[in-house]
């Protein structure tokens, strides 16, 4: 008897538990999944969660994809090979991601240049070595591309010096 009462309970309290997780934010399926096997559930209730749970809208990965691109470009600029990364390590298809990734492809330079822009006021100071090569690393680490960072370094650099020229003497 308590047998039959566990199965009945669990796809109910497996539900129930991924809600919760969903409460939150929106997640992708092996986020889910790894969530609802880490609480103990048996793979078979997993998937008959998930499948219900896709069935209703809750759950779709190219949704969550262009969900999580939306955020990162907006609070925390990435460039998009580190998003595909992030988009890997949440589980999503490679296909998914890439296709989501597309509009930070086409954005890189001015995402960049908001992501370089308030880390570019911390180093005023510093000399122009020093500008150039800690914000080209900056912009690395977010995961943009060598031509973006020179672009947005240059440009940050210029901003910074509008005219070298004007502070010498004529001659």
């Amino acid at each position: 008897m308590d047998r039959v009462c566990r199965l009945v309970r669990e796809p109910v309290s497996a539900l129930d538990t991924a809600l919760r997780f969903l409460a939150s934010r929106p997640r992708s399926a092996y986020e889910i999944r790894t969530r609802l096997a880490r609480a103990g559930f048996e793979a078979e209730t997993v998937g008959a969660v998930l499948d219900q749970l896709r069935g209703h809208g809750v759950v779709d990965d190219q949704a969550f994809a262009a969900y999580w691109v939306e955020q990162r470009q907006t609070f925390r600029p990435r460039g998009a090979r580190l998003v595909r990364a992030e988009l890997a390590r949440l589980g999503v298809a490679r296909t998914e991601a890439d296709s989501a990734t597309t509009v930070l492809e086409e954005t890189a330079e001015q995402d960049a240049y908001r992501a370089a822009s308030r880390r570019a006021q911390r180093l005023r100071e510093a000399s122009a070595e020093v500008f150039v090569a800690r914000l080209s690393a900056f912009l690395a680490r977010r995961g943009f591309d060598w031509d973006t960072i020179s672009k947005v370094v240059g440009r940050l650099e210029r901003e910074r010096n509008p005219d070298p020229e004007s502070d010498r003497a004529p001659r």
